[in-house]
C-alpha cells in the first residue's frame, strides 16, 4: 500500500513537473549563466511555420527610452489578479516596465517604475565636458545614459535587480544597484545601495556586462564609457539579499583600461561557483608578477573574486596597441563541460579548459584551440545549440559576413562549417548580428537560428533601421523568414546593437532604440481539434463499441495533448481512451472505448450473491451447533463463531434481492447515450462527442 502511494506521489510530481516545463521563462541574459543564448523547450515556432505567410509582427510595447538591456521574461507569474506571462524592459531613460507578454490590447504596463524611483538619467554629453580629444562629442549612447546592462531576475525570491546611472540634482553622478519586487515594482528592503569603490569614476565608466546572480551574489561589470581616460576594468559582488558589498576586483589598479565589456555578454559562472569574465586593451604584465590583466580571460574566485587563473593571447600587446579588445565579446561556458568558449575584435575564437585556461607564453598560446572566423570585428558572443541530433554546433554572424555553424565533437571544434549562410551581414564596426536560438529539444524541424542586426548601414554612432532573420539552424542557407519580406508589417524600428532577441513560448521580443519592444509570432495561433470516428454506432448491453479519436494540429501546433473521457452515469456505461497522443505535423490517433453492463456482468457483480451463499451454508452450521459432543468442545465453539459471523453478514446485507451492475446498476437499459471526450494542451482546451445506442 505504502509503495503504490509512493508511486502515486511520484506520477504526480512527474506531471506537474512536465506541465511546468511546457513554459520557460528568461530570467538573465542569453537565457542562462552558461551566455548559451539557447531556448530547447519552444514547442510552437519551427521552420514549417515561421514563415511570411504564418508569421510576423502582432504587436509592440512602447517605452519612454532607447533599449540596450536585453528583455527579461517570467512565465506564469500571477499578477494583477490573473496568471500571465511577463516580458520585463528597461531603457537609458531609467524606466523599468513590466508588461502582459501576450496581449495585444494591453498597451499600458502591469507596473512601470519610473526615474523618481530610479534616478534621473546622465546626459550623454557630460562626460565630455570640458575636454577636447578624438572621442568627444561622445556618440556611442545618445541621449542619455541610464540603465545599460541587463538586468537578473531571481525567480525564487521574485526580485529583478538593476543597476541605473544617475546624475542627481546637485550635478553628482551615481552608479545605483535597486532590487525590485516582479509582482509590484516595489523596492525590496535594503534598496538601492550606492554603487562604489576606490578610484572607480563613476562619470567615465559604463555597466554595460548583463548582470550575473550565483552564489548567493550579484556580479556588476564595468569599463570606459568610449575609451574616454581614465578608466579601470571592474567585477563587484554584492549580496543578493542584502545588498551589501562583499568583493571588489579592478583589472588594473596600478595602470589603466582593461575595460569588462564584452558588449553586453554577461559574466559567466561554473559549478564550482567560479566566474570567468573577459577584458579590453590595456597593459598585461601579470605573468611578471603585475596585477594588469589587459586583452585576458580571467577566472575569479566566486566569494574574494581574486584571479585564479587567466589566458592572455602571444599577441596581447598588438591586440592592445591596435584597439583589438579580446574582451569585445563575452566568454560561453558549454553546458557539462569544462570548455570556454570567446571571441574578441580580431574576429579570432578562444577554446580553453576551465581547469587550465592556459596563463601566457610570448611564443606560443597555451589555449586547446583557436582560429580566425573573419577578419572583422567581432562584438556580444556566438550562440550555442547543444543539439544531440545534428551535433552541438556553435553560431557567429559577423560584420560582412554570412552566418556559419561550427561542430563541437567533446573537446575541440571543426574549424571548417558545417553549415553556411548566403546573406551578408552590412559592414560596420558595431554591425555584428545579435543572435538567439530555439528549438522543441532536439525535434526535426524546430530549430531555428535568429539574428537581429542593422539592415542597411553601421549602428555605431547613429541608430540605423533594423532587420530580424531566422534561419533553419540545421541549414543556414535557408532563411526562412525575415522581416523586410513584409516590412509595411513587420519592420521592428531601428536596432538596438548587440542585443539579442528573446524567444518565449511562441514568440519573439526584439528591443529597439525607437521606443518599443517588437513583438513577433504565430499570426494564427497554433490549435487543435478532435475529431471521432464513426460518430454513432449500436450495441447490445454488454458489448463494447471502440471508436478513433483524431488529434488534428492547425497552425503548426505539435505538442503533446493529454485525453480524457467521460460518458453517462448511473446507466452502466464506462469509457477509456489513451491518456496522449503527440501530433508531429500530421494527425495523431488515439482509440476511444465505451462498455455497457449485460445480464451475466450483472450478476457476477452483484453485491447479493454473498448473502445468499451465506444462507445456505447458515443451516449446516445451525444444525452442527445442535450436535452436543463434549469431546468436540474446541469444534462446537469454532462452529459457534461461525454461524454468528453468518448471521452478521445476513443480517447486514439481506437476504436476496436484484442483481447489480457496477455502481449498483442493472443491465444497461435501451436507449441512446452520449460519451464526452476532452483534450488538453497548455491553455488550449477542446471537447467532442460520440453517440452510442443501446438495443
Amino acid at each position: 500500500m505504502r509503495n503504490n502511494l509512493l508511486k502515486l506521489l511520484f506520477a504526480v510530481i512527474l506531471l506537474i513537473a512536465s506541465c511546468a516545463a511546457a513554459q520557460v521563462s528568461v530570467p538573465t541574459q542569453h537565457n542562462n549563466n552558461n551566455r548559451t543564448g539557447e531556448n530547447r523547450q519552444e514547442p510552437w515556432l519551427n521552420t514549417s511555420n515561421v514563415n511570411v505567410s504564418n508569421f510576423g509582427k502582432l504587436f509592440a510595447l512602447p517605452v519612454d527610452g532607447n533599449i540596450y538591456a536585453q528583455p527579461l521574461y517570467v512565465a506564469g507569474l500571477a499578477i494583477g489578479g490573473k496568471t500571465r506571462n511577463v516580458v520585463y524592459v528597461a531603457t537609458e531613460h531609467n524606466s523599468v516596465y513590466a508588461f502582459d507578454a501576450d496581449d495585444p490590447t494591453a498597451s499600458a504596463p502591469l507596473w512601470h517604475v519610473t526615474p523618481t524611483t530610479l534616478g534621473t538619467s546622465v546626459p550623454s554629453g557630460d562626460v565630455c565636458i570640458g575636454l577636447s580629444i578624438a572621442e568627444c562629442p561622445y556618440k556611442d549612447l545618445l541621449p542619455e545614459i541610464g540603465i545599460t546592462s541587463t538586468p537578473v531576475i531571481d525567480l525564487g525570491r521574485q526580485v529583478i535587480y538593476v543597476a541605473a546611472k544617475n546624475k542627481d540634482s546637485d550635478n553628482s553622478y551615481h552608479f545605483r544597484l535597486h532590487a525590485l519586487n516582479i509582482i509590484s515594482g516595489e523596492e525590496m528592503p535594503g534598496s538601492p545601495v550606492e554603487v562604489t569603490a576606490p578610484n572607480f569614476n563613476v562619470l567615465f565608466h559604463l555597466n554595460h556586462p548583463g548582470l550575473l546572480l550565483a552564489n548567493g551574489n550579484l556580479y556588476l561589470g564595468f569599463g570606459s564609457l568610449g575609451d574616454i581616460p581614465t578608466w579601470h576594468g571592474w567585477l563587484m559582488a554584492y549580496d543578493a539579499t542584502t545588498l551589501q558589498q562583499k568583493a571588489v576586483f579592478n583589472t588594473s589598479p596600478s595602470s589603466s583600461e582593461g575595460s569588462i565589456w564584452q558588449g553586453g555578454q554577461g559574466p559567466v559562472v561554473d559549478s564550482a561557483g567560479n566566474v570567468y569574465v573577459a577584458t579590453g586593451n590595456g597593459l598585461f604584465n601579470a605573468n611578471t608578477g603585475g596585477s594588469a590583466y589587459g586583452d585576458s580571460i580571467l577566472k575569479l574566485n566566486g566569494s574574494s573574486l581574486s584571479v585564479l587563473d587567466y589566458f592572455t593571447p602571444d599577441d596581447q600587446s598588438s591586440l592592445s596597441s591596435n584597439d583589438a579588445d579580446l574582451g569585445s565579446g563575452g566568454p560561453i561556458l558549454l553546458p557539462g563541460t569544462n570548455v570556454l568558449v570567446s571571441a574578441g575584435k580580431d574576429g579570432w575564437i578562444r577554446v580553453m579548459d576551465t581547469g587550465n585556461l592556459g596563463k601566457f607564453n610570448a611564443t606560443f598560446d597555451a589555449d586547446l584551440q583557436e582560429w580566425q572566423v573573419f577578419s572583422g570585428q567581432f562584438i556580444g558572443a556566438p550562440v550555442y545549440w547543444s543539439s544531440s541530433t545534428f551535433g552541438p554546433l556553435l553560431y557567429t554572424y559577423g560584420p560582412a559576413d554570412v552566418p556559419n555553424a561550427f561542430r563541437f565533437s567533446g573537446s575541440s571544434f571543426q574549424t571548417s562549417p558545417v553549415s553556411v549562410g548566403t546573406i551578408p551581414n552590412v559592414a560596420g564596426d558595431a554591425t555584428n548580428a545579435a543572435l538567439a536560438v530555439s528549438s522543441n529539444g532536439d525535434t526535426p524541424g524546430s530549430g531555428i537560428l535568429w539574428a537581429a542586426a542593422s539592415a542597411s548601414g553601421d549602428p555605431a554612432h547613429s541608430p540605423m533601421a533594423g532587420i530580424l532573420r531566422a534561419f533553419d539552424a540545421t541549414n543556414l542557407a535557408n532563411e526562412i523568414w525575415d522581416s523586410n519580406q513584409n516590412s509595411a508589417r513587420d519592420k521592428p524600428g531601428s536596432y538596438a546593437k548587440y542585443v539579442s532577441p528573446v524567444i518565449a513560448n511562441g514568440k519573439v521580443y526584439l528591443a529597439t532604440v525607437s521606443g518599443e519592444v517588437a513583438v513577433y509570432g504565430l499570426l494564427t495561433p497554433p490549435d487543435f481539434t478532435l475529431e471521432a470516428a464513426p460518430g454513432s454506432a449500436s450495441v447490445t448491453a454488454g458489448g463494447t463499441v471502440t471508436y478513433t479519436l483524431s488529434v488534428v494540429p492547425q497552425s503548426g501546433f505539435n505538442t503533446t495533448v493529454s485525453l480524457s473521457c467521460s460518458g453517462p452515469t448511473g446507466v452502466g456505461i464506462s469509457c477509456r481512451v489513451d491518456s496522449s497522443v503527440a501530433p508531429t505535423g500530421a494527425p495523431a490517433t488515439a482509440k476511444l472505448s465505451a462498455t455497457t453492463t449485460g445480464p451475466a456482468a450483472a450478476l457476477k457483480n452483484s453485491r447479493h450473491i454473498l448473502p445468499l451463499y451465506a444462507t445456505f451454508l447458515l443451516l449446516p452450521a445451525i444444525f452442527l451447533q445442535t450436535w452436543r459432543a463434549p469431546q468436540n468442545r474446541k469444534l462446537r465453539h469454532t462452529l459457534n463463531c461461525v454461524a454468528i459471523v453468518l448471521l452478521f453478514m445476513v443480517a447486514s446485507c439481506g437476504g436476496g434481492g436484484t442483481s447489480k451492475g457496477p455502481g449498483g446498476v442493472g443491465v444497461t437499459p435501451a436507449g441512446t447515450y452520449t460519451v464526452k471526450v476532452s483534450g488538453s494542451s497548455g491553455s488550449l482546451s477542446r471537447t467532442t462527442a460520440v453517440t452510442l445506442t443501446v438495443q
